[in-house]
């Protein structure tokens, strides 16, 4: 199967391309409206972000699992981490929206003054 000029082959398909306008334009306009209006775009918050939380085999969460095990000389006893049968948490919902780090727009501007000379 011969591919065209402009089309991506997926999933054994052809498909048009993507038509999107170019990126620095879109946020141009979304900071246009920002400080006309004074409304934040939905595109600039983040509603969730990835877990660094772990969930072992029993459905305990957390950060790190460790485990208490005794040497057999009769040393004491000592943590050790698990790493296996541990599954990630997933993505995680913000209670309120954030704005995204790569948000092109000043969000506060200070004017400085010419200082009194006397």
């Amino acid at each position: 199967m011969r591919l065209l000029k402009g089309f991506h082959r997926s999933e054994g398909d052809l498909a048009p391309p993507v038509l999107r306008s170019r990126h620095d334009h879109f946020m141009t306009m979304c900071s246009e409206l920002t400080k006309r209006k004074g409304v934040i775009p939905d595109v600039f918050l983040v509603y969730e972000k990835p877990s660094t939380q772990y969930i072992d085999e029993d459905g305990d969460v957390a950060h790190e699992f460790y485990t208490e095990k005794e040497s057999l000389d009769g040393q004491p006893r000592r943590l050790h981490r698990l790493l296996n049968n541990l599954r990630p948490k997933g993505k995680e919902r913000y209670p309120i929206p954030r704005l995204s780090s790569d948000v092109p727009i000043v969000m506060w501007e200070v004017e400085q003054q010419a200082c009194c000379q006397g």
